[in-house]
């Protein structure tokens, strides 16, 4: 059993204390941190960004090879930790209190320690885990720092709840937070415009987790319909599929033979993960990877459309302009002229 002592108050000490402990080459970048390891003990990636506002994300993406604890304190005021399990499973509990809460993939919880108290995180060796952590800081006035959007929100949330004493939330599995988790996984941009969009996604996450929780509280059930948490998994490895193979030609029979759910299983799924049908998704996807195409390389229209596995450049046409507001042609263009002038 392996265990690790960590302060959450600062960032980079939480970073430096794991990668000492867990043997990583660590590299930063206009503040982002992330650490790779590959060793007797584990494999993965922990990753970290630390923003001015008292907001800070955590991500562990890796498997362990024996048994580790995480201890968990803070000195100061204790944040709110909004938690997210994306792959795999793990325990948390309060040091004070030996029992054990699991947060299972596509779960929520919040979390906030009493003054004295420690967290514990358990990770079972062998089992790859991805789970997201968001710090929420309180200023000494106890307020939520500058979160001029969630502020009102966070404040309603622990309104009720005595913030010196522990508080547990694990909530129902949620869709929606795996859907910007990955999107977070996407971002392609460098320096401070990466920091930047991942602050906004981390700012959406913070939000659908207030909105699951205000929602659990009022209606005491899960927002799965009739789902399962392995046809979740289902829904989750034909979203990836599709993103990753947008060329080919989908249908609802096909998705339905490759993941055996039925057809109405499949469109609440994609409904509840991406707020759209399949249909919508696949159309949405292939416009987005177009996109990306017309911007990065030297692909005329036509090849474009091919590409994403479309036929009728009239068609192309009219779903890029409803999602960009100008033509496939006149977004080349610009890209031109914006070359021309660089």
């Amino acid at each position: 059993m392996k265990t690790i002592n960590i302060n959450i108050n600062r960032l980079d000490e939480v970073i430096n204390e794991l990668n000492t402990k867990l043997g990583g080459e660590l590299k930063s970048k206009s503040g982002e941190y992330v650490m790779d390891i590959d060793n007797d003990l584990a494999k993965g990636t922990i990753k970290g960004i630390c923003y001015k506002e008292g907001l800070s994300y955590l991500e562990y993406d890796l498997k362990f090879y024996e048994d580790v604890k995480i201890y968990m304190k803070s000195s100061k005021t204790n944040p709110i930790l909004f938690m997210y399990c994306s792959n795999g499973t793990l325990t948390h509990n309060f040091l004070s209190n030996k029992a054990k809460r699991s947060l299972k993939q596509f779960q929520t919880a919040i979390v906030s320690a009493g003054r004295t108290e420690t967290h514990e995180l358990f990770f079972a060796k062998n089992v790859y885990t991805t789970l997201t952590i968001i710090h929420v800081e309180k200023n000494i006035n106890g307020e939520y720092n500058n979160f001029t959007m969630l502020n009102k929100q966070l404040q309603e949330l622990f309104a009720s709840e005595k913030t010196d004493k522990n508080f547990a939330y694990f909530g129902t599995y949620n869709l929606q937070v795996y859907e910007q988790i990955s999107q977070l996984k996407d971002i392609q941009a460098e320096g401070f415009s990466r920091i930047f969009q991942i602050q906004g996604i981390i700012y959406l996450i913070l939000a659908l987790e207030i909105q699951q929780h205000l929602f659990d509280t009022k209606n005491q059930e899960e927002n799965l319909g009739s789902l399962t948490r392995f046809e979740m998994s289902k829904i989750k490895e034909l979203s990836e599929m599709i993103k990753e193979h947008p060329e080919e030609q989908y249908t609802i029979k096909s998705l339905c033979g490759e993941s055996g759910l039925s057809p109405a299983k499949l469109q609440e799924g994609f409904k509840l993960m991406h707020g759209r049908t399949v249909t919508d998704y696949i159309r949405n996807i292939r416009v987005e990877v177009s996109e990306e195409l017309i911007k990065t390389t030297d692909m005329n229209i036509s090849e474009v459309v091919y590409s994403v596995g479309l036929t009728s450049r009239s068609y192309f046409s009219k779903i890029f302009k409803e999602k960009y507001n100008c033509s496939p042609r006149e977004y080349q263009n610009q890209k031109k002229m914006l070359a021309a002038t660089a």
